[in-house]
This record gives structure tokens, sequence and C-alpha cells, in this order.
């Protein structure tokens, strides 16, 4: 063994582990900063992609309704008949009127920006609104592809060169007879404002945020082109063109045919998390994005408490392991002394005692004088070595505890040594704390009480700080919101802090010990077990929860568990952090209502119907009647008393419907003035029986309200065994349309 070195200790052993355990922590702490990261990165991918699936398919319903209106106009033969005669010029006054005053009631209920037929070389013949008029011309390149496939199309968004205002058009092709000689007339051009529905449905976001963002984009030759006006760029819509090439721009990846959830650099250079989707039967594509720096703000406040927790914990070792190399090191010093002086003569002793010792040496009288002091006592008494062995130990001492000095000497004799704590005085009246390690001694023949004495002013100075040290370790862990759980290999409960306790519904106390099958439900048990498989593979894992409170109600939460290795590397328990993610729960709820639901009058929206539509279509249930209604007047009401009052008519409506029918029947509004019903199980009988407690609850509701009476056109239509349910609701709508006809009548 070298010289100087403590038997049983290997330094660099030691600080092996030492360093080990600084590492583990740290690295602790990066895998739960890194699995929190990737949760919130996966959160908000999430909720980009449910807005930007959104988003498309409500543009997608929006596109096909439009289609649909058309194809609808193309199935009714003699109108196209008669606007087909207006084209060659070979119409009567009352046809033209006729079709006049129809495609005014049409272009109304549409809500279209203009309605007006065209001739197959582009000159508009008859038109109903001040965009366009007799003599104007159309871009032939619109009417060619509806002209040629005979079915209505929509154009793309452009920008109109008389008023400089962006519209999209449907146009429904005039054509008789068949290929390969059809008579092409030309085209009923019905034309719409998308700042009226589709840009805001493009710019609107259903959340808080600063920097969220959807926009629509298409290709054209090299460049991607922003087709709305964006957020955070001054400019009109259809004037912010990039090129293809820029490889990290979302726009320019998603028209490259990229999907799902991306970062790259937007418009502006900003580093962005977005959702890609494209629209179908369309040349346009839709990002949905936001700020990154908006994304991991969270993320930057829990480093901070990682961060500050490492770097406690790390010193908190650091001070441990350097308390645990000092008292060692003493303590083998110590028993070094105590040998050499078994063996050797006073005059030998003190001379080693002056050589090697680092803690003050006395050897002392039966009555307490001081007989031998070595270099360390001069200098911590600060007396000359003469003047300590002139004194008794006593003086040594703060003068309130030098009666002790007696009974200590007994105590030494009765056991043979004994080790205590006391305190010691320097010559300049300055107090400092001592342990005394003392025995009794015989050299040459003479009795005489050896004592070790240590300042241990560091010692306890240090012990102070370990223990400020962990208070403050267990106030972070007392105020955290997360619920922080130590487990051992057993499953057993080592820790708990408030906020997990919180979690379980019981107080921490009460947790130590108990395995987590006791405060997890039932229900979440297998999810638990999967996750513990996985940590005794060495996987850090991640997954959500639904606890239990105390009262009784259900709180989600995720858990991001580290497994824990011992020294030789096997599995010794569980660090689990407990998040709560209600908050984003409910968002996510509100997201799924939001996709299912008319944000007006929280009745379904024409998304929902459509599904619920094809299910019963696909079903047994048989009979199954459809209501088709429309609320007369909502325009007059829109343009004379403001949209508010309109929206009023639409709520009051609404609700009107959800109190008539069952709870089993599906309420939903179509778009604008126009709602439907599906009446499972309900025959025609039953159906017009529903249609007179409707009409009797909306003239109950004139009365009642004092708002605008409502008044609705309504038509109904029942299928069968074997019968289309899409049939049926097309019947029901001409229905509706000849009750409103009948209602101006009357």
């Amino acid at each position: 063994m070298a010289k100087g070195q403590i038997p049983g200790m290997r330094p660099a052993l030691y600080w092996s582990l030492f360093i080990a355990l600084v590492l583990l922590s740290i690295l602790a702490g990066g895998l739960t900063y890194w699995g929190q990261s990737l949760g919130i990165r996966d959160q908000a991918g999430a909720q980009l992609s449910t807005i930007a699936n959104l988003k498309v398919e409500q543009i997608r319903l929006w596109r096909g309704e439009r289609l649909a209106d058309g194809q609808t106009v193309l199935a009714d033969g003699p109108r196209l008949a008669e606007m087909a005669d207006i084209l060659r010029g070979t119409a009567s006054t009352a046809m033209r009127s006729d079709i006049s005053t129809w495609m005014g009631t049409y272009n109304t209920i549409r809500e279209s920006a203009d309605l007006f037929l065209v001739s197959a070389d582009g000159k508009v013949v008859l038109n109903v609104a001040q965009g366009s008029a007799p003599g104007d011309t159309y871009e032939i390149a619109f009417l060619d592809g509806p002209l040629a496939s005979h079915a209505a199309a929509l154009t793309d968004l452009y920008r109109d060169a008389r008023d400089g205002k962006i519209y999209i058009d449907l146009v429904v092709p005039i054509v008789f007879g068949e290929e390969p000689q059809p008579d092409r007339v030309g085209a009923l051009v019905q034309r719409f404002d998308p700042q009226t529905f589709l840009f805001p449905l493009v710019q609107s976001w259903p959340l808080e945020s600063t920097t969220a963002e959807t926009v629509l984009v298409e290709r054209v030759g090299d460049r991607v082109v922003y087709l709305n006006e964006l957020r955070h760029r001054p400019g009109p819509a259809l004037s912010q063109r990039f090129p293809l090439s820029q490889a990290d721009l979302p726009a320019a990846m998603a028209v490259r045919g990229v999907k799902g959830v991306v970062e790259g650099k937007d418009y502006r250079g900003e580093p962005v998390l977005a959702a890609l989707n494209s629209v179908d039967q369309s040349p346009w594509f839709l990002v949905a994005k936001v700020d990154r720096d908006e994304i991991l703000a969270p993320l930057y406040t829990l480093a901070w408490r990682i961060g500050l927790m490492v770097l406690v914990s790390d010193l908190a070792l650091a001070s441990m392991a350097a308390w645990i190399w000092r008292e060692r090191e003493a303590r083998f010093f110590q028993r070094s002394l105590e040998l050499e002086l078994g063996r050797k003569a006073i005059e030998k002793h003190a001379s080693e005692l002056t050589r090697y010792a680092n803690d003050i040496i006395l050897l002392l009288a039966p009555d307490g004088q001081v007989v031998e002091a070595n270099e360390r006592a001069v200098a911590a008494y600060g007396y000359s070595h003469e003047a300590i062995l002139a004194m008794n130990v006593r003086m040594l001492l703060p003068a309130r505890t030098r009666v002790q000095v007696a009974g200590d000497m007994r105590m030494v004799i009765e056991s043979g040594g004994r080790v205590f704590e006391t305190i010691h005085l320097r010559s300049d009246g300055l107090e400092f704390p001592v342990e005394v390690s003392s025995r009794v001694v015989e050299v040459e023949g003479r009795t005489y009480f050896q004592s070790i004495i240590r300042d241990v002013t560091e010692r306890n100075r240090t012990r102070d700080e370990l223990e400020r040290l962990r208070r403050f370790q267990e106030s972070i862990l007392q105020n955290l919101t997360e619920g922080i759980v130590l487990l051992d290999s057993e499953g057993r409960i080592q820790y708990a802090n408030p906020a997990a306790a919180g979690m379980f519904g019981a107080p921490a106390a009460s947790l130590v010990g108990a395995h987590w099958g006791s405060v997890i439900p039932a229900d979440q048990h297998a999810l638990v077990e999967a996750a513990d498989e996985r940590r005794r593979r060495g996987q850090a894992d991640r997954y959500e929860l639904s606890m239990r409170l105390a009262d009784g109600s259900r709180l989600a939460v995720q858990v991001s568990g580290t497994p824990r290795r011992a020294s030789d590397g096997t599995f010794e328990g569980t660090l689990a952090v407990f998040s709560d993610i209600s908050g984003r729960v409910q968002r996510e709820e509100r997201l799924r209502a939001m996709s299912t639901h008319d944000p007006l009058t929280q009745v379904y929206n024409r998304l929902f119907f459509d599904e619920e539509l094809a299910r019963f279509d696909r079903g047994r249930v048989r009979p199954v009647s459809l209501i088709m209604l429309d609320l007369n007047g909502l325009k007059r009401v829109n343009d004379e008393r403001g949209h508010e009052a309109g929206d009023l008519l639409l709520r009051s409506l609404a609700h009107v419907l959800r109190t008539t029918f069952r709870q089993e029947d599906v309420v939903a509004r179509l778009g604008g003035d126009e709602f439907a019903v599906i009446l499972p199980g309900a025959s025609a009988e039953n159906a017009q029986r529903a249609i007179e407690r409707l009409r009797d609850a909306v003239r109950r509701h004139g009365l009642s309200s004092g708002s605008p009476p409502l008044d609705v056109a309504v038509g109904t239509s029942t299928a069968g065994e074997g019968q289309d349910l899409r049939q049926a609701l097309d019947r029901a709508d001409k229905a509706m349309y000849v009750d409103k006809a009948s209602a101006r009548i009357r």
C-alpha cells in the first residue's frame, strides 16, 4: 500500500462512482426533458392535423355542395331547354321573364355573388346581379372543360379584371345531343365571392394562438401561390408567390406531395410545425402551421426546473462525497495516531504527532493539565507551545462548559474511551465546535488522557448546507404541479409528492409502501402493467391514464416513466412523472364537437348529417323518413335588421327543432337557411304528424318570443325497404321547394 493511502479506499474507484452518479442524474434529467419534448411536439402535431383535416373536409363539402347544385340544374331538362332558347335568341318575352325570376330566386337562396347565362363564344346574355351585364365577355377557357365533359365544374380562384375582386365560378354547361356533334349552346355561370365563406373558413383558428395560421396554396409553374391573405405579411390574395425549390417551405412541400406533420420555415423564415393536406378533386393544398417557439414555450419552463433539480442533486452528491472522504481520512489518521501513541514513549510520540497529525492532539494529566500538544494545537488555539503547556485544559473551554470536564474524564476512564462534541476557545475569544476522541494511555508507567480534537466547523457547515439543500430540493418537489412518484422493483411506492397525492386522492404519507395497483383505477391496470414490462426491458415510456379523484371525478394524466438501474444493471424501480392533461383532452373534445356540430345553432352540421345518412342507408332500419326545411325570409331579415337578427332567427329555429323531434332523430343545418331531419323508424304518417307538431311549435314561438316570427318551408319523403335514402332526400328537397313556392302564392 502506498504511503498515506487510506486502507480499503481506492480513490479512482471512489471518484468514478461519484462521477457515474452525477452523469446518471444528468441522464435522468435529459430523458425527462426528451420525453416531455416529444409529448409536446406530438400533441401540437395532433392538434394541427385535426384542424387541417377539419378545414379540408369543410372545403371539400363546400365544393361538393356547389357541384351537387350544378348537377341538380343539369337534371332539370325543361328549364335547361328554356335557357337554351334564351341563348339562341328564340325565347318569348314571358319565357325570358320566367327564367329571369327563377335565376333571381336561385341566386338569393344560394347566396352567390352573381348568376348569368353565357353563350358558347363567351358573351353574357342574361344576368341577375350587377357583376356582369349583357354584352360582357366571359373567359372562354372556363367554358371549355364543362362544355366538353357535359358536367358541372368549378373554376379555380381568379381575379376579375373589371372590379379587381377574387371569385370562383360554378359553370353548368347547356349542351344537347351526343358526340360527335353535340349542340354546345352555352352555360349557366354561378359566381361566388370567397370572402363570404371560403377565406374566413381557411383563416379562422379554433384555439387561442399568437402565431397559428392556415393557408390555401396551389402550384403555378415552378412556384407555389398563396390563395388567401397571409396573417403575418401584408398583401392581397393570389399575390404571394415562392419558388418550389425552397425545400424547407411547408407550402412548397405540400404541392410537392408531402402530407402529414412536418417541420420547416414559413414565408417569414420562422421555424414552424405544420400539418399538410390536399383538397380532393381540386388543385388546392392546405397548410396549418404554428411557430415552433410558441409550441416549445412550456418546455423552456420545464427545462429550467429539470436543470435546477439536476444542479441541486449534483451539489448534494458533491458535498456528501467530500464529507464522506474527509470523515474516512480523519478516522484513518486517528487510528494511526492511537497505535503510534501506544508503541512509543512520550517524546517520540509528540514528535510523530507534530509531523503527521492534522487534528489537535493533547496529552493531559489526570487533573487536566496539558502535558504535550502538537503544532496543530498551537495553530488552532493561537497560543505558543509553552503557553499551552502551562495551561489546564479547562482554560481552553468557555466558562459555561468547564464544569463538564471532570464528568467527561470520569466517563472516559469508565468506558476506556469516549467520543463527544463540545466547544473550545481560541486565544482571541472566538469559540469553535470540536469533536473530541479521548482515551486513557500509559506512557512509561504513568496514566494520561490522550485527546484527539478535531475542528468540526467545516463539517457542521457542510452538514447544515446538505440539510438546506435537502429542504430546498424537497420544497421543489412539494410545489411542482407535476406528480413525482418513485417505485421500487415490485411496484411499491417509495415517494410521492403532494401533486401526485392529489391525483391519487390520498395523503402522501399513506401512499408510501402501497402498491401502485391500490391507487390506480382497476380499468387502467392493463396500461400500467404493459408500461412496467417495457421499463423492465430498459425502455422509457409515455402513456395516458384516467385517474379517479377523491370526489369521484376523473382526471386525464400523461405518465412519463424512466427505469432506474442499480450499479450492476439490475432493474430497481421507476421514476414516474404524472402531468395533468385534462385541458388538452377538453380542447380535443371541443375540436371533435366542432367537427360534427354547426357552431352557430349547435345542431349537427352537414358532414355529420351525410355520415349518418350513409349509415342509415347501409343499415336495416326501415322505414326512414326525411324532412327538409328552409327558413323563409332570412335574407330579408339580414338586409333589414342585420346579421345578428338573422343569426337569432336561425338559433330560434334550431331550438324549436331540438325540442320538437325525438332524441334519436338527427337534426342538422345543411348550410345557409337549410335544415334537415332524419327520423329512423318513422313512417310517412309519423313524419306528417311530426311536421304538424313542428308547424304548431313554430306558431307558438312567434306568439311568445317577441322576436321576428319563424316561417319555414317543409318537405318530406319516406324510404321503405330497399329504397335509397339519397333519392328520398332529393324528393324531400323538391317537396320543400314546392311548399316554398305555394307560400309565396298564398
